[in-house]
């Protein structure tokens, strides 16, 4: 019986992000999911309101998100360079699967990451109320765009059964009630 010398690896130790794991970071975050973000307060004050730099440093006290790790490592990339990374760029959300997108646009709103939230913003504007009329006009009437709103409510006219489709991607009872009572309008004006 060759056992290994090599003692096994804790399962309940945290895992860490591979793009934000600089040991002297002064803020750590945890996602839903358990893995460690670790960054430095300094970059959040300019580009985010919904962040605000610690009083005192928090590396001992993590700050629990809701969010899995998934979108966290993507929201950061809009406000805190990678670790090793010499020149930084902000990702692109054009080509991004639809579900990590608009949990993206969401964390951006709640944390009110400036650059996350215009790009996602302009991406629905563009390109996806066409082809995602529910989730747009979902997440534009939940965060107060109401041109985006209006624009992917109309689109959602042209669903195959726009009632069913459209009721059933809102989540937000008082949104279901307007987009009824406009699609009544619209009914309404076209005979």
């Amino acid at each position: 019986m060759a056992e290994s010398s090599k003692p096994a690896e804790d399962s309940e130790s945290p895992k860490t992000s591979p793009l934000y794991c600089d040991p002297h970071a002064d803020v750590t975050f945890v996602s839903a999911d358990g893995i460690t973000f670790k960054l430095h307060s300094k970059y959040f004050g300019a580009v985010s309101a919904g962040f605000s730099a610690p009083e005192t440093t928090l590396v001992d006290l993590p700050v629990t998100s809701t969010e899995p790790a998934t979108v966290l490592e993507f929201l950061f990339q809009f406000i805190h360079p990678p670790c090793g990374c010499e020149q930084f760029h902000q990702p692109s959300v054009m080509k991004t699967p639809i579900l990590l997108f608009f949990d993206l646009a969401t964390a951006a709103e709640k944390y009110v990451v400036y650059a996350a939230m215009n790009v996602c913003l302009t991406r629905m504007y563009y390109e996806l109320y066409a082809s995602h009329p529910v989730k747009v006009l979902n997440h534009a009437a939940n965060h107060g765009y109401v041109e985006l709103a209006d624009k992917a409510a109309i689109k959602t006219m042209s669903l195959l059964n726009p009632l069913r489709d459209t009721l059933g991607g809102l989540t937000d009872p008082k949104v279901a009630v307007k987009w009824v009572c406009r699609r009544n309008e619209w009914i309404l004006s076209s005979i």
